[in-house]
């Protein structure tokens, strides 16, 4: 009994111990969760105090937000859709793109180019404070680039160009130079520029004209309601809004009117709406660049559209731009063939139009890189394979321009079966041949490798210089076209282009790029090597 005893208040004993135990556990898990909670809360009052650019996170879910809410009525990846939100007209875009890459790039030897080729001389100045799809100027990329004397460029090429305009975002040029660590470029524009970015307690900017405010202040890249029903093709709404004694002729920043954005968009059935029954709508209209709707009708591969304009407006169809480019050249160069087909069916007689280039179709063809259209051309008997451009460009060169693979191996095989000097066919203004413009810019994809090792198996004169003494490796280097680069530099390609160790040492010298310098001194070692 006495031993039952003692077992049952040692029990106790263990029971107590192990409720102070429970006790306290249960209070330090209380302890824990409270803390986390008040850490949390703390963290979450912290982040919501941080601005749109200190937060990453909250900046993708805005950008996610936006670009959902936007694709909902118009997807902007499709190379139609972008035109609408931007300033320039559509035949610019590419000119605009141009620079821009250049601007990103930093690389000022082939801005220069641009500006003193396809700006200065077609008097397009005003592309330089004309805002894309984001809102942006070349000044804002020019910024981003890092290079000063891009920068300086086009605030001397264009006065009206503003470093303090706005993007979409709120950003001007010093937001960019800072946000994408350009050190050289924020200090020269905090330097040099600090007025004008200096803002009134109220934000209107005091360096901008009033009228220059007001715009700025209502610029904000949409397009009115009845542009999207254009857009949408809803019929029922245009009535609704034509009983409201809305102004249906209004235009878009860049010419665009609702008959030309139903057509791109190939809103067919609206298109022959507004045709027929919308008088007050100029069909005859055309934009800044000498666009009418046959020629959207011609870059959307739209046949419905031209065969509703045929019937009563054919001299539409047979219209040039302010360039002279035809509705088959922008067919061929946006690669709509079934506009082709149809052209070549009707107006026969547009086949040997020359814009104010000299290109004919055919050099559009090779630009647009559709094999089909450019051999349905062929196939009339009616157009020259060998005719070059007023600046004696053949259709190698433009197929190189743009990396079309397809349309280099064509006409190389053609050109070298029928006419071998065409291979090395130089420009008359400054001496390139067809491999110096395959240099230029970096498609990305391999296809610069895939047509030179074409031209090597044709024995191009691939060391050919042009006017200026620039090799196709000092091209490459200067547009850091960096694949390009590592097989230019090859064993294989060295004999060919005539390239010594003197040489790539004078090469390094041209760039700064850490990239292309370790690719040349890999080059130099194995040279060595060899010896």
């Amino acid at each position: 009994m006495k031993q039952g005893r003692q077992d049952e208040c040692l029990c106790t004993g263990y029971i107590a111990a192990f409720s102070v135990l429970s006790i306290l556990t249960i209070m330090c898990v209380l302890v824990k969760i409270i803390h986390f909670c008040y850490n949390k809360q703390q963290k979450q009052k912290k982040k919501q105090n941080l601005t749109y650019e200190e937060n990453p996170l909250l900046k993708r879910r805005i950008n996610s937000e936006s670009e959902n809410m936007r694709s909902d009525h118009l997807n902007m990846e499709d190379d139609k859709g972008r035109y609408i939100f931007v300033d320039f007209t559509v035949e610019d875009a590419q000119l605009f793109d141009l620079l821009k890459r250049q601007c990103l790039n930093g690389v000022y030897v082939g801005f220069n180019y641009l500006v003193e080729s396809k700006v200065i001389p077609k008097k397009k100045n005003e592309i330089f404070h004309q805002y894309d799809v984001h809102g942006c100027t070349l000044l804002h990329y020019a910024a981003q680039g890092g290079s000063i004397t891009i920068l300086k460029t086009i605030l001397k090429t264009d006065p009206e160009a503003r470093l303090q305009n706005e993007s979409h975002q709120g950003q001007n040029a010093l937001h960019f130079a800072i946000r994408y660590k350009r050190k050289d470029m924020s200090e020269y524009l905090i330097t040099q520029h600090g007025k004008t970015f200096i803002k009134s307690t109220d934000g209107v900017d005091q360096s901008s004209s009033m009228e220059e405010n007001k715009n700025a202040s209502i610029r904000t890249g949409k397009f009115e309601p009845f542009h999207w029903i254009a857009w949408n093709g809803d019929l029922r709404i245009l009535e609704v809004l034509k009983e409201a004694y809305v102004d249906l002729t209004k235009l878009t920043k860049n010419g665009l009117g609702i008959l030309d954005i139903a057509c791109m968009k190939k809103e067919n059935d609206f298109c022959r709406h507004v045709i027929e029954n919308e008088k007050e709508i100029d069909i005859e209209k055309v934009d800044a660049s000498g666009w009418n709707i046959a020629h959207y009708a011609a870059m959307s591969n739209n046949v419905e559209v031209m065969q509703l304009l045929k019937n009563k407006h054919e001299q539409l169809l047979k219209s040039k731009t302010n360039g002279s480019k035809t509705s088959l050249h922008i067919a061929c160069e946006y690669g709509s063939k079934d506009v082709v087909s149809y052209l070549i069916e009707y107006f026969i007689s547009l086949l040997n139009c020359k814009d104010d280039k000299g290109w004919n179709a055919i050099h559009f063809a090779a630009k647009g890189g559709d094999l089909d259209i450019l051999e349905e051309l062929l196939k009339t008997n009616r157009i020259d394979f060998e005719s070059l451009t007023d600046e004696g460009k053949t259709l190698l060169h433009l197929a190189c321009i743009h990396k079309r693979v397809e349309i280099c191996k064509f006409v190389t095989e053609r050109f070298y079966e029928c006419n071998r000097k065409l291979l090395d066919q130089e420009t008359k203004t400054h001496g390139w041949t067809a491999a110096h413009y395959l240099a230029v810019e970096s498609k990305g994809d391999g296809s610069e490798v895939d047509i030179i090792e074409m031209f090597l198996d044709r024995e191009m004169e691939l060391s050919a210089r042009t006017k200026k003494g620039y090799s196709i490796l000092n091209i490459a280097i200067d547009h850091l076209n960096i694949e390009l680069i590592k097989t230019l530099v090859t064993e294989r390609y060295r004999t060919a282009l005539k390239i010594t160790e003197n040489s790539i040492r004078k090469y390094r010298e041209q760039t700064k790029d850490e990239r292309i310098l370790k690719i040349l001194d890999d080059a130099l070692k194995e040279m060595s090597d060899e010896r």
